[in-house]
């Protein structure tokens, strides 16, 4: 026989069903889910392995479970200490929730970054049971990240760090030398006309030769050195444990020398120099911004001194340095409370004594210094970015003046305005110019320019232009100072001119002894040559049709000379000296009173 019990157990299956169905759709939603899903027990043993988890990492839930942490290469050595720290705190309770981002191996031995959310899970007394964690490869955003990191502090064209990285690891730097008691060297190198390079063979091959300037000065430095480019064609080099004094020396030379090198770049040679200004922690500077700035004024002064090599930093170059500092802020503020003024200096015809052109010429009063000529602030003024503005404000107080004395009845007095070269680099300036006259009232003839040799030289077409242009408006074009830019004769003949002022300096030499036929004497030097000049000059420009003015003449011996020689017109200190617009005015009236009437021709 047999004997059977039974018992209903509709309520238990029913549970255990509903158990396995919800288990079912949690490892379905587990699978599904972006998110790679472990569950680890107590001793840190795989218990739960997704889809998504073998597809982040590489190996599959039947490589993985039962196995431990610490028993396959799952955690980045460099970061097993963070992952140990947040385990401990969640296994002690310190912690319900973890969230890190760290390194991990993938199965094939790559490198990924993930991030990592842990919760501890405890049963009804609060003992931990188990840890779950959801994983996500943010590799791609990590790689992101640095690439953004990457562009905030390197260079695009380069990829040397930027001034961002530069003031980073040079205050690093300076932290080292400071507890080692060592020295730093700072050197600011900047390209010698890198613009002409872009101006004449175009932006593309001037990013290829800063490029190649980068990889070559790279060379020349060791691996602990820092290279940066800051802006444009300016580079900095930062150099520490410094072997001995003479190394920043050696350096510098160096990287010169690599500078100077020809470059081949897209079947052009390209010939550059640098100029390079050192600094010397602690001589120098303490930290990182003085350091810089003083190693920028080294540089400016080795352009100063002809450019194609460097200087060193002393005291004497930071007193000049804050001395142009303090007069560019003065120069600011004279722009804004009218401390800027014109002096008129009168050029007359020479064979009847008449006065129809005026120079314009500017001084500046200031509160502190008193009156300031135009040789101490006109060059500082153009390396600021203050030309423009100036050359503006002497646009429009000459255009007002020749109005004035215009309305005064003073007659048609030409008002002569020097132009700088950046003036006539400047594309806007004309259509500046345009708008000022035509608020003031002026007519373009009642202006002439004048313009030296040098500040052509290296653009003669381009300053050609703009003159052609001027010309067309009505306004005469003079060129100053002529004879001491050596400009071609061949430019002159096809330049856009009506004047040529001969320069002072000629003037000054010319001999007034009796009976000299001022030839060159080998006892008084260039002396002799001075009359020989002028009167080559006044050939040379009757010959083209041009107007001459000889500048500086102080002497009546000299006046009689360019009378005698056919000049047009002169301009000194014997005439009169530049004279504010109110005296001039004056002067020029009193000099109408003085004037005999022409004497009437006799008859038989």
């Amino acid at each position: 026989g047999y004997y059977a019990t039974s018992s209903d157990i509709h309520e238990q299956k029913t549970v255990e069903e509903e158990l396995r169905r919800t288990n079912t759709i949690l490892s379905a939603h587990f699978d599904n889910t972006p998110l790679a899903v472990m569950e680890w027990d107590t001793a840190l043993r795989i218990v739960r392995w997704s889809g998504q988890a073998e597809s982040i990492f590489g190996w599959s839930a039947s490589e993985t479970l039962r196995r431990p942490l610490s028993g396959w290469r799952l955690l980045y050595e460099d970061d097993e200490a963070s992952v140990s720290e947040m385990i401990k705190g969640l296994m002690e309770g310190r912690e319900r929730h973890a969230t890190l981002l760290h390194r991990n191996y993938r199965k094939d031995g790559s490198v990924i970054w993930v991030e990592w959310h842990n919760s501890a899970l405890r049963d009804g007394s609060g003992k931990v049971i188990s840890i779950l964690t959801l994983a996500q490869d943010v590799s791609s955003r990590m790689q992101a990240e640095e690439r953004l990191q990457f562009m905030a502090t390197h260079d695009g064209l380069t990829s040397l760090p930027n001034s961002v990285l530069l003031n980073d690891r040079l205050e690093a730097t300076l932290s080292r030398a400071l507890r080692a008691r060592s020295r730093v060297a700072v050197m600011f190198l900047d390209l010698d006309h890198f613009k002409d390079v872009n101006d004449t063979l175009g932006h593309r091959v001037g990013d290829l030769l800063l490029k190649e300037v980068s990889r070559r000065i790279r060379a020349a430095l060791r691996q602990i050195d820092v290279l940066a480019r800051i802006s444009g064609d300016e580079f900095v080099v930062v150099l520490e444990d410094l072997p001995d004094e003479d190394a920043p020396d050696h350096v510098a030379r160096k990287i010169l020398d690599e500078v100077r090198r020809p470059f081949q770049i897209e079947g052009h040679e390209i010939h550059v120099s640098g100029s390079l200004g050192l600094a010397l922690y602690p001589e120098d500077g303490t930290d990182s911004e003085t350091l810089l700035k003083n190693a920028d004024a080294a540089m400016y002064q080795a352009k100063e001194l002809g450019r194609n090599g460097f200087r060193a930093f002393s005291m004497e170059l930071g007193q000049r340095r804050a001395h142009r500092r303090t007069i560019e802020t003065a120069l600011r503020r004279a722009l804004k409370s009218d401390e800027l003024r014109l002096h008129f200096q009168p050029i007359m015809d020479i064979k009847d004594g008449r006065v129809t052109r005026a120079e314009a010429l500017l001084r500046w009063y200031d509160p502190g210094h008193g009156l300031v000529l135009p040789a101490g602030f006109i060059p500082l003024a153009e390396e600021s970015g203050l030309g423009h503005a100036v050359g503006h404000w002497v646009l429009d107080a000459a255009s007002r003046q020749a109005r004035a004395w215009r309305d005064a009845g003073l007659g048609d007095i030409v008002v002569c305005v020097n132009l700088s070269a950046s003036q006539l680099r400047d594309t806007a300036m004309l259509a500046d110019l345009k708008k000022t006259l035509q608020r003031n009232g002026c007519e373009p003839s009642w202006l002439q320019f004048e313009i030296t040799e040098t500040s052509m030289v290296r653009d003669v077409e381009g300053a050609s232009l703009v003159l052609a242009k001027l010309r067309a408006l009505g306004m005469r074009i003079a060129i100053d100072d002529f004879g001491t830019g050596f400009s071609s004769l061949s430019h002159l003949r096809t330049l856009p001119v009506d004047v040529l002022k001969v320069d002072k300096a000629f003037v000054a030499d010319i001999d007034a002894r009796p009976g000299s036929k001022n030839t060159r004497d080998p006892e008084r030097g260039d002396r002799a040559g001075g009359a020989a000049i002028v009167s080559a000059v006044i050939g040379l420009a009757r010959g083209l049709g041009l107007d001459v003015v000889a500048e500086g003449v102080e002497k009546q011996e000299q006046l009689d000379f360019l009378k005698a020689q056919g000049c047009a017109a002169a301009q000194g200190y014997l005439i009169c000296q530049p004279l504010p617009a109110d005296e001039f005015e004056a002067w020029l009236r009193s000099r109408a009173r003085r004037k005999p009437p022409r004497k009437k021709r006799l008859t038989s």
